[in-house]
């Protein structure tokens, strides 16, 4: 029971984390339009469109796991959590990054 609620918060924090991303990278790219900084405003979006597509595969994956008709245990979802969670913190963690970087480059050519 416990495993079932530990993986049900992990595979909840993934959308909800990338949605998080996504707001920051939306607000990146709406300072660089602003600043005309198109360049930061192109790649902003190119991350928002790649952290949807990973959204996407990730949801696939949990969603062929779904409807597998294996054997599952403990095991078997602690893997299906590895190669899905990890990289999806991984790419929001860099992405987060990139827009930090890029609204400081935005801050710092206005003052």
């Amino acid at each position: 029971m416990f495993n079932q609620i530990l993986v049900a918060m992990l595979a909840l924090s993934v959308p909800v984390l990338a949605l998080i991303v996504a707001g920051r990278l939306a607000w990146c790219t709406f300072q660089a339009f602003r600043a005309a900084r198109f360049g930061i405003a192109t790649v902003s979006i190119a991350g928002i469109a790649c952290l949807a597509a990973l959204l996407g595969a990730v949801l696939f994956v949990w969603f062929a796991y779904g409807v597998a008709h294996s054997g599952k245990n403990l095991w078997t979802d602690l893997q299906v959590a590895a190669i899905t969670i990890l990289p999806s913190y991984g790419a929001c963690y860099g992405l987060w990054r990139t827009a930090t970087v890029f609204q400081s480059r935005l801050t710092a050519r206005a003052a």
